[in-house]
This record gives C-alpha cells, sequence and structure tokens, in this order.
C-alpha cells in the first residue's frame, strides 16, 4: 500500500525519549505521508490493544478508513542492571497492523478498564527512571482476575474461548501466561509464548507475537484469536480479531492482502531489535558487570527512533 492512504497513525509505547514531537508524529515524516492524525498513547503493556481500539472506533465513526497502529518499546535504555526481577524479562521490539474499513467484522468491541488499586504496580519514575514492577500483586491479579476479564472479550465479541484458534496474551511471563490460558480452557499450542525468545517488550509484545504466529503460519487466514494486555495503569484491554491472508513475507514484514477484516488488518511488521532477555546466569553476570562500569543504576533514556520501514 502506499504510506499515503493513512489517515491516521497511533504508537503506543512507554519508552519514548521526548514530549516532543510524538512518536507517530516522526513515522508520519519518515514515511513521508500526506497529512494523518498522529499521536503516542502511554498505557504500558496494554498500550497495544488500547490503540487497537482507538483505531477501531475512529473508523466506525468515520474519521478515518486506514489507520497504522504501533507498539513499539526501548526497555532496555530503562533497566536497571542489577535488579535480576526484572533485567533477565525485557527486550526491544516494535510491531504494527494496519487497519482499513471494509463491511466485515474482523475487530471485535473492546474490553477494557483498570484497576486503581495497583496504580504503581508497574512504574517509570523518578528518582531512578528504571522499569520496577511488584511482581507479587500482579501475579495475583492476573490469576484471579484475568481469566473473567478475557472471558467476557469473548462474549462481547460473540464466541466462546473454546472456538479460538488462537491467543495472545501480554507476553509477561510463562508464570502467567501459562495458568491463564489453562483457566480459559484454551490449548497450549495455540497461545503464544514469544516471552521465551522476545522477553517482556510491553506494548510491543502483541504484535509482535501476532506477527510471528500468522507468519509461520499457525494462524490459517480469518481465524479468531483473543488479544489481551494487562500492566502499567494499573489497566487492561482486549479484543477478538480476525487474522488476514497474507502473501509470501520478508523476514521483518507480511505484506498487505486484501483479506477483509472490521478494518482489515493488512500488515503485520516486527522487529525485535535487541531483546535483552538472557537464560544463562553466566552470561547474565558477565553482561550486569558490564554494566555496572558504565553506570550504578539507570543511564540517562536513549531511544532510537521508529523510521517506520
Amino acid at each position: 500500500m502506499d504510506a499515503n492512504e493513512l489517515d491516521l497513525i497511533i504508537v503506543a509505547t512507554v519508552t519514548a525519549k521526548d514530549r516532543s514531537p510524538s512518536t507517530a508524529g516522526r513515522v508520519s515524516a519518515s514515511l513521508g505521508t500526506r497529512a494523518p492524525t498522529v499521536f503516542d498513547i502511554n498505557v504500558a503493556c496494554s498500550g497495544f490493544t488500547h490503540a487497537m481500539a482507538i483505531a477501531d472506533h475512529a473508523i466506525r465513526a468515520g474519521s478515518a478508513k486506514t489507520a497504522m497502529v504501533i507498539g513499539a518499546e526501548k526497555l532496555s535504555d530503562f533497566t536497571d542492571w542489577s535488579d535480576r526481577s526484572t533485567c533477565v524479562l525485557v527486550g526491544d521490539g516494535a510491531g504494527a497492523v494496519i487497519l482499513a474499513a471494509t463491511d466485515a467484522l474482523g475487530v471485535s468491541p473492546v474490553c477494557w478498564g483498570s484497576v486503581p488499586a495497583l496504580a504503581h504496580a508497574v512504574r517509570i519514575e523518578e528518582p531512578s527512571l528504571c522499569f520496577e514492577q511488584e511482581g507479587l500483586s500482579i501475579y495475583r491479579w492476573a490469576i484471579t482476575q484475568a481469566a473473567q476479564l478475557a472471558r467476557r472479550t469473548c462474549e462481547m465479541a460473540g464466541i466462546a474461548p473454546e472456538d479460538l484458534a488462537g491467543f495472545i496474551p501480554h507476553q509477561a511471563n510463562l508464570r502467567i501466561i501459562e495458568p491463564l490460558a489453562r483457566q480459559l480452557g484454551i490449548p497450549g499450542d495455540i497461545t503464544a509464548r514469544d516471552i521465551v525468545t522476545s522477553g517482556n517488550t510491553s506494548s510491543a509484545s502483541i504484535p509482535i507475537a501476532l506477527a510471528k504466529l500468522v507468519r509461520s503460519g499457525s494462524l490459517p487466514p480469518e481465524s479468531p484469536v483473543l488479544l489481551f494486555g494487562f500492566g502499567g495503569g494499573f489497566s487492561y484491554a482486549g479484543q477478538v480479531i480476525r487474522t488476514p491472508q497474507i502473501s509470501a513475507p520478508n523476514p521483518c514484514r507480511i505484506s498487505e492482502n486484501p483479506a477483509p477484516l472490521t478494518h482489515r488488518i493488512s500488515t503485520l511488521q516486527e522487529d525485535r531489535g535487541s531483546a535483552t532477555f538472557v537464560v544463562s546466569r553466566g552470561h547474565l553476570q558477565r553482561r550486569i558487570k558490564r554494566m555496572r562500569q558504565k553506570s550504578s543504576r539507570c543511564s540517562k533514556p536513549q531511544t532510537r527512533r521508529l523510521t517506520g520501514s
């Protein structure tokens, strides 16, 4: 597709370096688009599913016809390399979809909300500017509350969990992903487990996992897939989408195909970048030692510019 067809670009990110211009504005300029609406949203790990819902609503209302939705993070800039509870989990990456108006239903109504009592459970704030989380509180919420919200998402889409072809939750960690899938009765072989290769990439984790599953052929065209994000804020958002038909992709991009969706999801893109997820303890110790030599805490955040390519 031609970039000039885009009339809405939304970037979900919690690691943007600058307050202005927005990352979405930079993407638009890099693509050479005409004059799309551009803005970022910061909802941390559920940012992508929030952005999908906003784009869906804009298209349904007639305010946009073609939207690009991006989840992009560089969490390594906000990582305390002496904190083993977080540094072994996080990764950098980006993923994107393009939604286009059609007569077919391809994106369900969103189920979203927040948990005010957990507002500080996930944070990047002064004075450290490092990614920190209350892992036990998040785990308890996910194990006791997330399943019923995911079921409600399916109800709003008019589908039972057992009829799903895929389940892509935020890639927080397997201790949450696997029990959540079991509670929903969703088999492990159709549940995304990209945490083991890409790490926790916050708002990028769902689009990266989606791109990999579609690209590998694990999700046939027009398959119902549950997306469910949760994290900082403390916020959550989920919807059921229908997967697109695709032509042969290159290693980082799934090209446009006119498969009908609510909004036809015509492009998927992922760039894992340099994930910081490591499994070797010796490797981790050497990496921490090198990082400590540079700084006792986090360095000043530096985020790469998205080029949109």
